[in-house]
Formats: C-alpha cells, structure tokens, sequence
C-alpha cells in the first residue's frame, strides 16, 4: 500500500464524518499518546500566533474545522481551510462559517507561493485503511 491514497483516504474521511455519533472533536482525536502530545503541540503554537485582520492562515487538510476553530476564537485573521473530504469540509463550514474553504488536495494546491502569512498542516493519519 503507498503511504498516500487520496481517493481512499477521501472514502475513510467522508465516511467518518457521516457518523453523527463522533464529535468534531473526536475526528481528529485518535486515541494514540504519539497524536496526543503532537496535537497538545500544534495547540500551544496556534496559542503564540498573533495575525492582524490582513493576515489570510492557511489550514492545508482542516477535517472537521479543529484548528481554524481555535484560530478564530482568539484572531481576525482571513481563514483558509482545504481538504480532500467534501463531508469534512461540510463540518468545518458548520462549525466556523466566516472561513473560506475548498475541497482540494494538499499536494496540488491551487495558490500562488507566499499567498498566505501562516501554512498549518496536520495530518492525523497517512494511510486509510
């Protein structure tokens, strides 16, 4: 198996996000002490940044609006959220609905370099199974 599949990791990403059970939250919470501390991490350096209206934040593979959430509860900044999976992007959406986003993938994004202030990518899992 390569270590990137996008049509199945799409599959697994849309599907997930169908299940109204798991909290948006809880998509990018994968029960792994190794995502824990790394998550703790990508938190506490979104907790340093400091973006003026004019800033436009990048969250390359946003799933579910986890970090753009966190982003927007603290900064007026310009959000930008991309992912592969229609259904996440659809949670996203719902969950902060002043960001902009398009389903794309992160491998070929359609922007022009130095576009944005700040670039965040986390992916919580490589390979769909």
């Amino acid at each position: 198996m390569s270590p990137y599949n996008k049509k199945r990791m799409t599959r697994w990403y849309d599907k997930y996000a169908k299940d109204k059970e798991i909290s948006d939250d809880q998509i990018v919470s994968v029960p792994s002490a190794r995502y824990k501390r790394m998550r703790v991490r990508i938190e506490h350096y979104i907790s340093l940044m400091s973006f003026s209206d004019d800033d436009l934040v990048l969250d390359a593979g946003c799933g579910a609006g986890r970090f753009i959430h966190r982003i927007r509860k603290t900064m007026s900044c310009q959000i930008f959220g991309v992912d592969t999976s229609r259904n996440m992007i659809e949670r996203a959406r719902k969950r902060v609905p002043d960001a902009d986003y398009l389903i794309a993938d992160v491998l070929y994004l359609p922007f022009r370099r130095e576009a944005f202030t700040a670039v965040i990518n986390y992916c919580a899992r490589a390979v769909a199974g």
